[in-house]
């Protein structure tokens, strides 16, 4: 640790990622993992630090849901309605006209 090279684990804990992301992202070269032995994987904390600010910018970036929304006019709206629902708008009056034709 006082080399500032942190093994896999702990950079699994440190990025707070699972094996599979971390595998991905070395393979992606996202980051570059360091041989000591020719078989022990360490990285560089300040690699990782570079890493980790910009996994949390994208998960911030990710989670649309927890922002406030910003509700679009009426006019754009309504005009969603009509687009999604036109269908169904229609068969109800055709329905309606069947309806009042056929009671009369």
């Amino acid at each position: 640790m006082s080399s500032g090279l942190l093994s896999f684990n702990q950079a699994l804990e440190y990025l707070g990622v699972n094996k599979q992301e971390l595998k991905r992202l070395i393979r992606e070269k996202n980051i570059v993992p360091y041989k000591i032995g020719g078989t022990y994987l360490r990285f560089k904390k300040e690699d990782l630090n570079v890493l980790r600010s910009h996994l949390k910018r994208r998960v911030r970036k990710t989670h649309w849901l927890n922002e406030p929304t910003q509700h679009s006019p009426l006019s754009e709206r309504l005009a969603d309605f009509w687009y999604f629902n036109s269908f169904y708008i229609f068969s109800a009056v055709i329905i309606w006209g069947l309806l009042l034709i056929i009671f009369r």
